[in-house]
């Protein structure tokens, strides 16, 4: 099915080539897009990964209905739709969750960092005091 939204795509990037006045951002988050094809219900759904160019490629929608026609010779719906970012493991991402073995592993790879850069301990954050001329940098 993957294969089959790539040849929309790029018959999708032909028939646009041509075009005057169209938007190139909306016109590639369209290329570069996922889809999930369904052709029990004759639907694919468009993944884009901007929701704000989820009206702006409305614009298009004749078109790729088009391109999908002539490659699975049949109509379809299309429906938009944002594509939900990867949710990264909680457990790896939050440091309250980490255990000591790991807190202090990231100690020693702080104080490694200090090292290689030759920076001075003592001009760390840890030491940052907080006055009327540095109030945005502490904030």
């Amino acid at each position: 099915m993957n294969n089959d939204w790539k040849s929309v795509t790029q018959l999708f990037k032909t028939k646009i080539s041509g075009e005057v006045g169209g938007s190139p951002i909306v016109q590639n988050e369209i290329i570069n897009s996922n889809a999930q094809v369904l052709k029990e219900e004759k639907r694919v759904s468009i993944f884009l990964k901007n929701p704000v160019l989820l009206n702006k490629a409305k614009v298009y929608e004749e078109t790729i209905l088009e391109c999908i026609k002539e490659i699975f010779l049949d109509n379809y719906k299309v429906e938009f739709e944002v594509q939900k970012p990867k949710t990264a493991d909680i457990q790896n991402t939050l440091p309250m969750f980490q255990s000591e073995e790991t807190a202090e592993n990231q100690k020693v790879l702080t104080e490694n960092s200090i090292k290689k850069t030759n920076l001075k301990k003592s001009l760390t954050l840890d030491n940052f005091i907080r006055s009327s001329s540095n109030d945005l940098a502490y904030a």
